[in-house]
């Protein structure tokens, strides 16, 4: 039995070594992001021919049916409408990973629609270190942020063309 039990708490120490030490290191250097997919580059902006009222139309029934809570407001350019969404989790750490330190990132997407039909994409990052852990907000990641682009330009194309 206690064989057994060292063999066991053995396995256990192995593979929270190998599972978490890295993403631990990341953490304390500072150099942790969250993961993403490797994808081709996606420019922040996109115009499209149709009206502004389709295309905001069109952006606020692919969040509603994501289950995405948003606000419309005025965009920074004259005549623009901002939809800017709540955070929403994109990776969350299991409950031990979390307690070695790793990590909650969350997303909050920026969407312009300009008069003239041209749709403008940005997504701000919030991190909450291990559990109850600092919050750093308004960060910026690259590839995350490019990986979502592409994933809300693709859907908004096959929306405005049905």
């Amino acid at each position: 039995m206690k064989r057994n039990l060292m063999a066991l708490l053995m396995v256990l120490a192995i593979t929270l070594s190998l599972t978490g030490c890295g993403n631990a290191m990341r953490e304390l250097r500072g150099t942790a992001q969250p993961t993403a997919a490797k994808t081709e580059q996606v420019p922040e902006s996109k115009a499209y021919k149709a009206s502004q009222d389709k295309i905001v139309a069109a952006v606020k029934k692919i969040l509603k049916s994501q289950d995405v809570i948003f606000s419309t407001g005025e965009g920074e350019d004259k005549g623009a409408v901002r939809i800017t969404t709540e955070d929403m989790v994109i990776q969350s750490p299991s409950l031990v990973r979390s307690m070695m330190g790793a990590s909650t990132y969350t997303a909050r997407e920026i969407i312009d629609v300009a008069s003239n039909g041209t749709v403008s994409f940005a997504a701000r990052f919030s991190k909450s270190l291990g559990t109850g852990g600092d919050k750093k907000e308004n960060l910026k990641f690259p590839d995350k942020e490019n990986e979502m682009r592409k994933q809300f330009f693709d859907a908004l194309d096959k929306e405005i063309q049905s």
